[in-house]
């Protein structure tokens, strides 16, 4: 998934890409990996949003809006959600360490 896809990409798109309903698909997907299909798609959002981050060439409401969120109070609570830290904690660390941010 491309940074501009992530930002919009929903459980219908990817079921209809696949060939499936958006039922059978959140079943298989749960089935297989133990996440939800939303919860694979903020998996990789939060990625992204970290690879961006990392980088440092983007400010945090940047890289919020480039994955998809309109709210940077939602990104962050996100990001916190999934990598035990705030974004602007990594986006401005100089030295990037799984002690700054772990992940």
């Amino acid at each position: 998934m491309e940074t501009s896809e992530c930002s919009t990409v929903s459980v219908l798109q990817v079921a209809n890409e696949l060939g499936y309903s958006p039922r059978h698909l959140q079943r298989l997907c749960k089935q297989e990996t133990g996440y939800s299909v939303g919860g694979l798609i903020r998996i990789r959002k939060m990625h992204t949003a970290r690879q961006l981050l990392e980088n440092r060439s983007m400010s945090v409401k940047e890289v919020a809006r480039m994955v998809g969120y309109k709210n940077q109070s939602h990104f962050a609570s996100a990001f916190k959600d999934t990598y035990g830290c705030n974004p602007s904690r990594l986006n401005h660390s100089y030295q990037l360490t799984d002690s700054v941010c772990p992940g």
